[in-house]
């Protein structure tokens, strides 16, 4: 409580002494006051006078229910106060503004309200709330907002028993109930469970498209190749043969059968030699096809043409 709040709180205390003690003994709360009431009244101001604070502040609470009157509700704060009872000293206060709504003394007690709410806060037993993760925030008894603190941290609450809800980001929400007991520190201690992540939801299969392998290229290249070598081989063998039989005819012949027996020897001998060296390069090439490896994309295609057929080879 700060000093200017004690110092009005002093006098406020001075001014309800002095209006409790005021009234003459027998006097009435006013024509229209039952009889119940006033004697109410006057007996709480005995109690009053002897310093039986709570006695009074019971007896004027009565008579306020019988008879709402300012002067009660004022004399039942004071009582109230007096003997620590600063929840009904609170509630009398407010009651004394409604039945006083132009008081003179108005802003001094909406005033002194606030400071005997934080007083009565400050009585209150400390709870220490500690959470894992920290961080969490709490809400006390059901409340839609949260305190301005995070966990740990401590808090003050009236005894009694409480629900303290702690909310982290990632975790589930957890409910706790404390039972705070007057004069007594208490606790609440608590480990949050994470909430489980949900496993990605799967990729869609995606299927290759596959090629429908044909024939490998290099393979029909090579034994293409391999069949012309082995033709051109066998091409320069008959060249050969006739350049050997032409040699034996032109022995026996004279003058001009003479001269076309030894150009058909040099023609012949001519694609015998054609025909060893392209069968011999062929060969070779085929072989060298056969033994390489085959490409994914290599393919033989055949198309057919007015005039034939062509062979494409891709590599």
């Amino acid at each position: 409580m700060t000093r200017v709040g004690g110092v009005l709180l002093a006098a406020m205390m001075w001014f309800g002494t002095i209006c409790v003690a005021s009234a003459a003994p027998g006097s009435a709360l006013g024509p229209d006051a039952p009889a119940g009431a006033s004697q109410r009244y006057e007996i709480a101001k005995r109690h009053y006078r002897k310093g039986e604070f709570a006695l009074a502040a019971g007896e004027f609470k009565a008579a306020l229910a019988m008879y709402p009157s300012a002067k009660l509700a004022f004399n039942w704060a004071r009582s109230a106060e007096r003997a620590g009872k600063i929840d009904d000293a609170i509630e009398a206060y407010r009651r004394y503004l409604q039945l006083a709504p132009k008081a003179k003394d108005r802003a001094e007690i909406t005033n002194l309200i606030p400071i005997l709410v934080e007083r009565l806060r400050e009585s209150y037993p400390e709870v220490a709330v500690i959470s894992r993760p920290a961080g969490a925030k709490i809400y006390v008894d059901g409340s839609k907002a949260p305190l301005k603190a995070q966990t740990p941290t401590t808090i003050r609450l009236k005894p009694g028993a409480h629900t303290i809800r702690l909310v982290a980001a990632g975790h589930h929400a957890l409910d706790r109930t404390v039972q705070v007991k007057e004069g007594t520190p208490g606790s609440v201690d608590a480990e949050l469970v994470a909430v489980k992540k949900a496993p990605p939801p799967p990729k869609p299969e995606v299927k290759k498209e596959t090629k429908p392998k044909g024939t490998s290229a290099l393979t029909i290249a090579g034994w293409t190749a391999m069949g012309l070598g082995v033709a051109g081989l066998g091409l320069g063998g008959f060249y050969t043969a006739e350049v050997n039989s032409i040699a034996d005819e032109s022995a026996d012949k004279r003058g001009d059968e003479r001269a076309k027996a030894k150009e058909d020897f040099e023609s012949a001998q001519t694609f015998a030699v054609v025909g060893y060296v392209a069968g011999g390069t062929l060969v070779v090439t085929g072989v060298v096809l056969l033994l390489l490896p085959d490409g994914e994309d290599s393919a033989v295609t055949i198309a057919p043409t007015p005039n034939g057929a062509v062979l494409s080879v891709k590599f």
